[in-house]
């Protein structure tokens, strides 16, 4: 799948983007508009963030933040069982999760390709080709996409059954 400048701009520029159902992925910008995430019927923030930052409307969301740089040395690995877990229990409840980190397209975006891998039991290339075909700009930084190539679908998908 080819996918342009322009979409990836577009896409890079958008607060919101529907992953599925339940699941939604965007930027910052999208985490501060509280109008724009409840017209989403949004229950659940799964923020990842490079500092400790405070939830921006803890009386409005359940939050989970992570604290996790968007460098390739990054240990992505060791966040995905809780991040995962978060998004799970988001589905088992039937409420609207948006995942975020600054722009929606490294950190969050490589959430959203180890969900896809977990909920579908699929390959890294088709969960980021799934991801990709929702918000155009996700792109894994290269230490992510690595760990990302490394994950089991079929242990991951343990968490959604």
């Amino acid at each position: 799948m080819s996918i342009s400048e322009e979409d990836m701009l577009n896409a890079l520029f958008s607060p919101i983007s529907q992953v599925d159902s339940i699941v939604y992925i965007g930027n910052r910008a999208g985490s501060q508009d509280l109008e724009l995430l409840k017209s989403h019927n949004i229950k659940r923030i799964l923020q990842i963030q490079s500092i400790d930052a405070s939830p921006l409307f803890p009386n409005d969301f359940i939050y989970h933040c992570i604290v996790l740089g968007d460098s390739p040395y990054n240990d992505l690995s060791q966040v995905i069982p809780d991040a995962l877990g978060f998004i799970a229990d988001a589905i088992s409840t039937n409420q609207r999760v948006f995942v975020h980190c600054d722009a929606g397209a490294s950190r969050s975006g490589s959430i959203i390709v180890a969900y896809l891998i977990g909920k579908h039991a699929i390959l890294f290339e088709e969960a980021l080709e799934i991801a990709r075909s929702r918000r155009a700009c996700i792109s894994p930084n290269p230490g992510f996409e690595r760990q990302l190539r490394q994950l089991n679908p079929n242990a991951l998908h343990q968490i959604f059954i």
